[in-house]
């Protein structure tokens, strides 16, 4: 497990918490309504999981690279106009080819990574998914009640949200990335992939949070490390075997053998150093 890093490209993932001693307002149930299929109504990016090719050209690892992403150590698997990156990182095509012809080491390429601090103070979060929403409301929680951190997440029942939770058969868990200091704008899930394993509510619930802390800024921490991969997020560990942001990749596709835990220390400074304290202080612009 390497350091935590800050996304600097598309992302998603797959995880586990819950939270400890953190004291905030807890986000109240929302109405079990028929939502489900009103994705077709808003303004989603629409990805196909199942892969056309088992090409990937040279121009796509170089964009790929130059994003942050560890090409090496994760699969890329080629959807079309987007692609899939360890397994649970979404990246479209079009930003990809962009990242290929675009200086890797700007500073620019770290701020339209991560949200503007005005927008973490009150991200909107959608739920499509009507028999997740114990889950989905434990997991806002968890990342509302870390001190220090001024991030809130807000769940709301319609419109077009900061962030939605969709269903797309046979995914574990997969999200998006922060665009133009906003944050990513899809965690696609399915619940009948969990069925019949034991804890089976907890795990949705760490894998949603871990989804949700990719649509954040958060890369893997359980990367290789190098110049090339993400940004390293100051006062943060070298390595971190229980961080919520590892990536369970290198473990049997069988959710009933990942591992999951709470917040480490180093998740929770890392948040705070991302979007808590001042101005002088965090890394959120």
């Amino acid at each position: 497990m390497k350091k935590l890093k800050i996304v600097a490209i598309a992302t998603t993932a797959i995880l586990m918490v819950q939270c400890q001693d953190e004291n905030t307002a807890d986000i109240q149930p929302t109405e079990e309504t028929s939502i489900e299929n009103q994705e077709a109504n808003l303004d989603l990016p629409v990805v196909n999981f199942t892969p056309v090719s088992n090409e990937v050209s040279p121009e796509i690892v170089k964009g790929l690279q130059n994003m942050g992403y560890d090409t090496v150590l994760d699969k890329i698997e080629n959807l079309g106009n987007h692609y899939l990156v360890g397994g649970d990182m979404i990246v479209d095509k079009e930003s990809i080819l962009e990242a290929a012809h675009t200086d890797p080491k700007g500073k620019q390429r770290r701020f339209n990574s991560i949200m503007r601090c005005s927008e973490a103070r009150d991200v909107t979060v959608r739920n499509l998914i009507p028999s997740i929403n114990t889950q989905v409301r434990n997991a806002l929680n968890d990342w509302n009640r870390i001190r220090g951190s001024f991030l809130r997440l807000r769940l709301v029942n319609g419109g077009n949200a900061d962030m939605t939770i969709m269903r797309v058969k046979g995914v574990a868990g997969a999200a998006d990335r922060p665009r133009n200091g906003k944050p990513g704008r899809t965690v696609y899930f399915d619940p009948d992939f969990y069925k019949g394993i034991p804890r089976r509510g907890e795990r949705m619930r760490f894998v949603i949070r871990h989804e949700i802390g990719h649509n954040l800024g958060f890369l893997h921490t359980n990367e290789i490390d190098n110049q090339e991969k993400g940004q390293h997020i100051p006062g943060t560990p070298n390595r971190d075997r229980n961080s919520i942001m590892n990536s369970a990749g290198n473990l049997p596709f069988n959710p009933a053998v990942w591992p999951f835990n709470n917040f480490t220390e180093a998740d929770k400074r890392a948040l705070r150093k991302m979007y808590g304290g001042n101005a002088q202080n965090n890394i959120c612009f």
